[in-house]
């Protein structure tokens, strides 16, 4: 599993990722200069960093912190040699932290240490087989992501931002939900702010202008999301694009959903009268809510078929150059409606049904 070689700054998140997405049980070692910090992975999650910089061993953070003393730290250091336990279950054991305090400072430490390689510029990186994790100062899993993020957010490398976004003109959009960042990231109200402009409408520079932040802190919340697979960036389609090319694509597309919309219709409309109505008419309220103007009279009502010219009159509003992407953002949110709804009305083992149900039809056609 042994694999290694040259690495530039830009390739620090991307070879983080590589070990968080594929789960990884492994050490991945950045070597610069005369030090090598190693981030030790189980099954993706990142259980500790450790550096071979004595300067920068956890006993010696918490001393620089102020969060135990010189005379503790002598103390410790000869207990780990004397009795082999790890930094963390002497400090709590010793009555010198609590639990609670030792974790919060053992994150603040892999945090401050694995987001130092940001700064560096080039150096060698190997992915080594996974080791006896005994001699570490306590395990703790953090996702891959927060370090990602949380690197580029700290320093002011515009390298790194350009790396992820080459054009201000991007259209940028979430890969999956918002939900997702929320729910791995500790963002602060600024950013989350940000998160609300990703829409897959607006451009870089649009979500710049809208921010809080400064144009470039707003561009680094960007790259960090899209380094950690959050965000992707679009590129607005040419303008050599003619408004009846568009439209085609657009039919071929709504043509697509629709059979989708069909499976819905039929197996809502077996589970009893008025669930089908009741599914539809909430889904669409949701939906509604976020495209507002852009769904005047559509419905599922025609056996599950959105009328393709209702829906081209829609999204006519829209930028020619935008206006694939929106379409296809607008069909994936009436899907995602009508699937959640679904589990409301019908609850778990029913939407459990549905989905597969759903997928087996994708799959056939």
């Amino acid at each position: 599993m042994e694999r290694k070689g040259e690495f530039k700054g830009l390739d620090v998140p991307i070879l983080i990722r590589t070990a968080g997405e594929n789960r990884m049980d492994c050490i991945l070692a950045f070597k610069t200069g005369s030090r090598t910090i190693r981030l030790f992975f189980e099954k993706g999650r990142i259980s500790f960093i450790s550096s071979d910089n004595e300067d920068e061993r956890f006993g010696e953070y918490l001393l620089y912190k102020n969060i135990i003393s010189l005379e503790q730290y002598q103390s410790m250091s000869r207990m780990i040699l004397k009795e082999k336990k790890k930094m963390g279950d002497l400090l709590v054991g010793q009555g010198i932290l609590t639990y609670k305090e030792s974790v919060s400072s053992l994150i603040q430490y892999i945090v401050e240490l694995g987001t130092s390689l940001f700064r560096e510029k080039r150096g060698f990186y190997a992915f080594l087989k996974a080791g006896d994790s005994g001699n570490l100062p306590m395990e703790l899993f953090i996702d891959h992501r927060k370090l990602i993020y949380d690197g580029v957010r700290r320093y002011n490398s515009l390298s790194l931002v350009l790396n992820m976004i080459p054009d201000a003109g991007s259209l940028v959009d979430f890969i999956d939900s918002e939900d997702l960042v929320l729910r791995y990231l500790d963002t602060d109200v600024d950013e989350q702010s940000i998160l609300e402009w990703i829409n897959g409408r607006n451009t870089v520079t649009s979500i710049c202008s809208y921010s809080s932040l400064t144009e470039f802190e707003t561009l680094k919340v960007l790259a960090g999301l899209g380094y950690c697979g959050f965000v992707q960036f679009h590129n607005q389609s040419s303008s050599h694009v003619t408004e009846q090319d568009m439209e085609y694509q657009i039919e071929d597309l709504v043509r697509t959903y629709n059979e989708d919309f069909e499976f819905i219709y039929r197996w809502l409309n077996e589970k009893g009268e008025n669930v089908f109505e009741s599914v539809h008419d909430h889904a669409f309220d949701n939906v509604r809510k976020e495209y507002e103007k852009n769904t005047q009279e559509l419905d599922l009502r025609n056996y599950g078929f959105l009328d393709v010219d209702v829906f081209l009159k829609n999204v006519y509003p829209i930028p020619v150059d935008q206006r694939l992407h929106f379409s296809e953002n607008l069909l994936k949110a009436i899907r995602k409606a009508l699937i959640v709804e679904t589990g409301k009305v019908l609850g778990k083992p029913a939407l459990q049904e549905m989905k597969e149900g759903l997928a087996s039809h994708e799959a056939t056609n």
